[in-house]
């Protein structure tokens, strides 16, 4: 009986340990060329090939850059919060202006601010505004204001991917977004609304520091 009631012991103990290691979750942890990124480091997403599209076409734009400020590094949800993202180019000669498929050039600014970053082990990315929504106002220099703006909302928050390294084998910190909604609200917009209801924003970011490129890597 005694050998019994040890063995049965035992048995609950190496399943609890088992379990606790097998639940354990991955944390992520971000570098720079120096290391380990501290909170409180600036780092910035820059992207070249950031685009709208819609069924009338696409705004493209040359840059696109989202400096966000890290809040936390090495845990199982790592986030960095942005105050601020720009979209510019030089498209016909004009400064800071984005190009369209169809319309001529573009000014491209965002709000909702400030947004969540959130990056996780997985390779899961969400970008959520302060008040749940990423806002994207375009408008179009060749068309004669006041009609010639208008603000598209994100249908959620948005989703992107990144790639992690493997425990002591991190890989560069790149985050990719594929069509990813937005939408015209009704009560901005009606029945003759001019502008397409709904945009996809589609692009990759690279991210970097002070100090260089960053890389990611998961760890237990």
């Amino acid at each position: 009986m005694h050998r019994t009631l040890v063995g049965l012991a035992l048995t609950v103990l190496l399943a609890a340990g088992l379990t606790t290691t097998a639940s354990a979750a991955l944390r992520l942890v971000i570098r720079d060329p120096e290391g380990v990124v501290a909170p409180g480091t600036l780092l910035t997403a820059t992207s070249s090939n950031a685009s709208f599209k819609a069924a009338t076409g696409t705004v493209d734009c040359e840059n696109t850059l989202v400096p966000a400020t890290l809040s936390n590094n090495g845990e199982v949800i790592d986030k960095s919060i942005a105050s601020e993202a720009l979209s510019f180019g030089d498209y016909e000669g004009i400064t800071g202006a984005c190009a369209t498929s169809a319309a001529g050039p573009t000014d491209v600014t965002w709000s909702g601010f400030n947004w969540t970053i959130e990056y996780r082990a997985s390779g899961k990315v969400t970008i959520t505004g302060s008040l749940k929504k990423v806002l994207a106002t375009i408008t179009f220099l060749a068309v004669e204001p006041p009609h010639n703006t208008m603000t598209w909302e994100a249908d959620k928050k948005l989703a992107a991917t990144i790639v992690v390294g493997s425990t002591g084998h991190p890989a560069p910190l790149e985050l990719a977004m594929h069509e990813q909604g937005f939408r015209i609200p009704k009560k901005i917009c009606g029945i003759e609304c001019i502008y397409p209801r709904e945009l996809t924003l589609s692009g990759s970011w690279t991210l970097t520091d002070a100090n260089g490129a960053l890389s990611a890597e998961s760890v237990r």
